[in-house]
C-alpha cells in the first residue's frame, strides 16, 4: 500500500520503500509504519533530517547508511531493537538520541 505522503509503501505495517525524489530534506516515517525495513533510507544523500514517530518499534539493518547529510535523528522509546551498521557513512551526523527501551542493537 502506497502511505498517505504518497512517496512511502509500506506493507504488513513494514516501511520497505521510499520514492527518493519525493522526500526532499525532511521526511516524517508514515504512521501506518512500525517497522523501518533494510536499507530504505541507503544512500540518500540529501536528506537532512528523518522524524521517527512512537509507534515504530524496530529499524532494520543498514536503515540510514550513507545517509551524508543526516546531521540529527532521535529513537524513540518505542523502539526495541535496531539492527546493524544503521548509521554507517554518515558523516555529517552530529547527535543520535536513544530510547530508553531498546532490547536489541544488531
Amino acid at each position: 500500500m502506497v502511505a498517505d505522503d504518497g512517496i512511502s509503501l509500506i506493507l504488513n505495517n513494514l516501511l520497505v520503500a521510499i520514492a527518493p525524489a519525493g522526500i526532499g530534506t525532511e521526511y516524517s516515517i508514515p504512521a501506518e509504519a512500525i517497522t523501518i525495513g533494510d536499507g530504505v533510507f541507503r544512500d540518500f544523500y540529501g536528506v537532512k533530517q528523518i522524524t521517527i514517530h512512537d509507534k515504530v518499534t524496530s529499524i532494520g539493518s543498514e536503515s540510514f547508511k550513507n545517509c551524508d547529510s543526516l546531521t540529527s535523528i532521535a529513537i524513540p522509546d518505542s523502539v526495541k531493537s535496531i539492527g546493524s551498521g544503521i548509521f554507517a557513512g554518515c558523516s555529517s551526523l552530529k547527535s543520535i538520541s536513544l530510547g530508553a527501551n531498546i532490547e536489541s542493537i544488531n
